[in-house]
């Protein structure tokens, strides 16, 4: 947790985005990890935003989700995402798609993965999907 000893550093021009997720069978319901994240990031003097993501959407259908985060972010937007658990592959799949030569790539500037696997997880798109 966040010491509430900690002092706020300055504000920066950087905002930090959060993807959540939660432990597929873990308990934690969808988003559980959104606050501890936005107050964590605060204190570092970010700005901070979370996309609206889903756990019965697809990674790809998160990742429009993602896309349309980033596209209403301004020209000179300076991003860093934090993903959690599905966020990671997520915000992977909006990257590959996007490519580094696409206008909103360049808003990226950073990326912290708490928990998630990077590929994905078969046994996720099974509960989600059905598929298996």
């Amino acid at each position: 947790s966040v010491s509430p000893q900690a002092a706020p550093l300055p504000e920066s021009d950087f905002e930090a985005i959060v993807v959540p997720s939660s432990t597929p069978g873990g308990g934690d319901p969808w988003g559980s990890s959104i606050d501890w994240a936005r107050e964590c990031a605060r204190r570092a003097g970010y700005m901070t935003d979370w996309v609206d993501t889903s756990p019965r959407s697809s990674v790809a259908q998160n990742a429009r989700a993602i896309a349309d985060c980033v596209a209403a972010k301004g020209r000179d937007a300076k991003l860093v995402f934090i993903t959690f658990g599905q966020g990671a592959a997520e915000l992977r799949m909006f990257l590959q798609k996007r490519g580094p030569g696409h206008p909103d790539a360049s808003k990226i500037r950073g990326w912290v993965n708490v928990c998630g696997s990077f590929n994905g997880c078969a046994l996720s798109d099974v509960r989600v999907d059905g598929v298996g």
